[in-house]
């Protein structure tokens, strides 16, 4: 339903367009087109019946234009210099309330007095409201953070030190465990999700068999579960993030494939605005559990300045919306289907590097807290904190500078919205110097954030201060050989550590 009422905001609708009839449109996607008046209650009542009709009896959707006049400005209060005068005036002389009210009694379906109550019932009704929003005491200030999330406690700025008590889950039998590649581990999370819960979706470009997605991911779901559950989609990022944030709020649990993390940005206002607010602007009474799977694909080769980016960072400084980011196979699967079932919108940051890299993956259930950190490797001179495929260079700069006698600890995240600040503390409240390390661009990247926190809380602690070690100031180089000067490599981290140990 669209109301057309002749502005945008300043631009009139006759300077932006030449067209007449926005509901022609419609036919370009064989679907109809109405435009109605859209100052006549009957005459959209009956087009909204007939186009509600159509769409349960599954014959699509439809266009209605409703037109009408503006009758001030963009705002209440706005001004209407910019406006037709003489339209204007006309338009309010003609007011859709004025004009309903002589029809119903034209046409004797109310009289004069019965119309009477019926102003004065709504005008007491409306006062009655007005007066208790006016008396109401303001919002303290303990409210402004409700309702970011469905826990307080996952807010970053209210996560007191040692208040958060989370446990991975223990792996009691290794023998239920299989050795898979990460992208393995996505499809048989997945499949688990669907298998067990009617309510999980896929959603995505290319999803479906034969394709499978882009790097087989999600290959065999659709024959096995359907078109149904498994939804191919067009490329169009914004439809695929909207469809999942309207299906979260009719109970559904959609995952959403953003192919590459790059194209986030065409989707920003959906994941944003929308699926990171919408339990905040509802007072709590809307939540988006939906899971949004998006692949960073640089430093693995040449897919260029639009297909390599990490934008956590974007997310990150978005409330509202978790992250996490697996480094292993297990992590993958762990935080996958936590995501799935958390209340919240969640997105998982997937690495293209780590796809092909195996490990042992639990088959069944198997859920990681999100906001717990995980020690990869202990260590007693040094903490590299880190997570995704940055993981990956810090256990071999590690097990490098171990044989020259430098103890690295390797705390991964996994998760930075929730963040495990217990344990950043903890680790390098031991080690006394850190090393924050992630592909991403180094400018006011996510680690700047964890740097603080650290010299916030340590300063006095720390031998050296906290170093940094992320991506050029650059768009990624579609060139192999500038790629690898724009990445961290081992090489420049090991120099790096070693400065901090001197």
């Amino acid at each position: 339903l669209c109301q057309n009422n002749q502005y945008a905001e300043y631009t009139s609708y006759s300077e932006s367009t030449r067209s007449k009839n926005l509901a022609k449109r419609a036919h370009a996607y064989e679907m109809p087109g109405v435009q109605v008046d859209g100052t006549d209650p009957v005459a959209i009542y009956h087009a909204g019946k007939e186009a509600i009709a159509r769409a349960k009896d599954n014959k699509g959707p439809t266009f209605i234009e409703a037109t009408c006049e503006r009758l001030q400005g963009h705002a209440f209060g706005s001004d209407e210099d910019h406006m037709d005068q003489n339209r204007l005036s006309e338009a309010k002389n003609n007011s859709p309330l004025k004009k309903f009210r002589e029809r119903l009694i034209t046409e004797n379906i109310l009289s004069e007095e019965e119309i009477k109550k019926i102003e004065i019932a709504a005008t007491a009704e409306i006062d009655a409201a007005a007066k208790v929003a006016e008396s109401s005491p303001p919002p303290k200030e303990d409210e402004l953070y409700q309702d970011v999330f469905e826990n307080h406690q996952d807010i970053p700025d209210l996560g007191k030190l040692g208040s958060r008590v989370l446990v991975d889950p223990e792996i009691i039998n290794e023998e239920d465990s299989e050795n898979i590649t990460y992208c393995q581990a996505i499809t048989q999370t997945l499949e688990y999700a669907l298998e067990s819960d009617d309510s999980v979706i896929l959603m995505g470009e290319d999803i479906a068999d034969p394709a499978g997605g882009v790097v087989k991911a999600t290959y065999g779901l659709s024959s096995k579960f359907g078109l149904e559950r498994v939804r191919p989609t067009p490329i169009s990022e914004q439809a695929i993030i909207g469809a999942a944030i309207g299906a979260s709020m009719a109970g559904l649990r959609p995952v959403a494939e953003i192919m590459v993390n790059d194209f986030l940005g065409v989707c920003m206002d959906q994941v944003t605005n929308h699926a990171a607010k919408l339990r905040y602007m509802s007072g709590g009474k809307t939540n988006v559990p939906i899971t949004i799977r998006t692949m960073i694909a640089g430093n693995v080769g040449s897919f260029g300045a639009q297909h390599s980016q990490s934008l956590e960072a974007w997310l990150t400084h978005s409330p509202g919306i978790k992250v996490v980011a697996p480094g292993t196979p297990k992590d993958l699967k762990g935080l996958l289907l936590s995501c799935i079932y958390d209340e919240d919108p969640c997105v998982v940051m997937e690495s293209m590097g780590l796809y092909f890299g195996s490990g042992l993956v639990p088959k069944e259930d198997y859920r990681i807290p999100l906001g717990k950190a995980d020690i990869k490797k202990s260590g007693s001179d040094l903490t590299i904190i880190t997570y995704g495929a940055a993981l990956l260079n810090a256990i071999e700069v590690a097990n490098d500078l171990e044989q020259e006698g430098i103890s690295v600890e390797i705390l991964d995240l996994r998760s930075l919205v929730p963040l495990d600040k217990d344990a950043i503390i903890e680790s390098v409240s031991k080690t006394k110097r850190a090393v924050i390390l992630h592909g991403a661009i180094r400018f006011c990247g996510f680690g700047a954030e964890i740097a603080s926190f650290i010299h916030e809380n340590l300063h006095s602690d720390l031998i050296k201060p906290v170093t940094r070690i992320g991506s050029a100031y650059t768009p990624i180089p579609f060139a192999k050989e500038l790629e690898n000067y724009h990445f961290p490599n081992n090489d420049n981290i090991k120099l790096q550590i070693k400065s901090l140990i001197e």
